[in-house]
C-alpha cells in the first residue's frame, strides 16, 4: 500500500496511485473509496482530495473479464455465437446453436478447445469455469449415410422383395420388411 498522506487544511491533496504495487489475482486495481464494501465515496486515482478531515482509504478492485470466443469450425450454414464474457471466479453457461450452425452430413455435437476435437468438450450450455479466455469450436458427428432402398416387385409370382444397394433384404417369416426406427443397414446385417 503506498505510504500515509498528509493533508494540509485548506489545501488539496492529490491521493495517491497504487505506487505500493498492490495486487490480487484475478482483479485489477481500481481506485479507492472510504469504506471497504465499496459502498463509500469513490476516489481515482490522483484525485484531489480537499475536506479538511482525516480519511481511511480501502483499495477497489475490479473482477478481470475473459472473452469466450466460438468457432463455426467447417459449417456450412448458420453463425457462431456472439462471443461472451467470464468474469473471474463466476462460472459462465456456454452458448447453444443459438446461430443455428449446420453442415452438411453432420450434426451439432457441441463444443470444443481444438478445432480437430482432441481438445476438452463442452456441451451447449454446460457450466465454463476456468479463469481464461478461450476459443471453443464446433464439433460434428456424421450422420450415418443414406443408402438406396427400393422396392421391386420380383418375379411372375408377384411377390415384392427389397434391395438396399443393389443387394436382397430379406423379408420376415410375416411378410413384414422393415419397422419404425430401423434403417436398412440393420435389416441388410440381420438386425431387427
Amino acid at each position: 500500500a503506498p505510504a500515509d498522506q498528509t493533508k494540509t487544511h485548506d489545501v488539496a491533496l492529490t491521493l495517491a496511485t497504487n505506487a505500493g504495487n498492490l495486487t490480487r489475482a484475478g482483479y485489477t486495481f481500481a481506485g479507492w473509496n472510504t469504506q471497504s464494501n465499496g459502498q463509500g465515496t469513490s476516489y481515482a486515482v490522483g484525485a484531489g482530495y480537499t475536506a479538511n478531515a482525516a480519511l481511511t482509504l480501502y483499495a477497489m478492485w475490479e473482477a478481470n473479464a475473459y472473452t469466450v470466443g466460438y468457432n463455426s469450425n467447417g459449417a456450412t450454414s448458420g453463425t457462431a455465437p456472439a462471443d461472451q464474457t467470464k468474469t473471474h471466479d463466476e462460472a459462465l453457461t456456454l452458448a447453444t446453436n443459438s446461430g443455428t450452425l449446420a453442415r452438411a452430413g453432420y450434426a451439432f455435437a457441441g463444443w470444443n478447445t481444438a478445432a480437430n476435437g482432441s481438445g476438452t468438450n463442452y456441451a451447449a450450455g454446460a457450466s465454463y469455469t476456468a479463469n481464461a479466455a478461450i476459443t471453443l469450436y464446433a464439433t460434428w458427428t456424421a450422420l450415418p449415410s443414406q443408402r438406396l432402398v427400393r422396392v421391386r416387385l420380383d418375379g411372375a409370382a408377384g411377390d415384392w422383395a427389397l434391395e438396399c444397394d443393389g443387394v436382397a433384404v430379406p423379408a420376415e417369416a410375416d411378410g413384414s420388411w422393415m419397422t419404425t426406427g430401423e434403417t436398412t443397414t440393420d435389416r441388410a446385417q440381420g438386425g431387427k
